[in-house]
């Protein structure tokens, strides 16, 4: 699990899962704060757990679902390059009734593709905290792991 903060505040999360190692299959999920939705806060975790899926694990496929009537996380799909599988039906019951996903991924050498013609981002270590990395994409600050120490008050302030 993995924090997200923008100007000092906590705005999202995200996670990801190696579904299957054998198979280097991976799922990414992330959540956004409702005041920060069309900021590009969710297409900045998204790139995050992509690049640590990819680059650290050494993933082949990473998938994403989300709600069909979800359009803007459909789109944060897209701008990841992640390509539209198709619909998986009735795959959770929530309050309203069952609810499809729609299906997405991307594969390792897609990403590679896309990150030779992208900028990367700067990443830093610091001093104890541990090993966790602080990275800093424009106003957007990334934490590994979850409260492992942040500027937004999710842990320790970072020296």
């Amino acid at each position: 699990m993995y924090a997200a903060c923008l100007d000092g505040e906590l705005v999202g999360i995200g996670e990801l899962k190696v579904r299957n190692l054998a198979h280097r299959q991976g799922e990414i999920s992330y959540l956004v704060h409702p005041r920060v939705w069309g900021r590009g806060v969710g297409t900045v975790i998204g790139r995050e757990l992509l690049s640590r899926g990819f680059g650290l694990i050494g993933l082949h496929r990473i998938y994403a679902t989300c709600d069909p009537r979800n359009v803007a996380s459909a789109r944060v799909l897209g701008k990841l390059g992640m390509t539209h599988e198709g619909r998986h039906r009735h795959t959770a019951l929530i309050r309203d009734g069952w609810r499809d996903s729609e299906v997405f991924s991307i594969l390792d050498q897609e990403w590679a593709h896309r990150r030779t013609r992208r900028s990367g981002h700067r990443a830093w270590r610091s001093a104890g905290t541990g090993g966790s990395q602080l990275c800093r994409l424009g106003r957007f600050f990334w934490i590994t792991p979850a409260g492992a120490g942040c500027q937004c008050g999710v842990g320790e302030s970072w020296a």
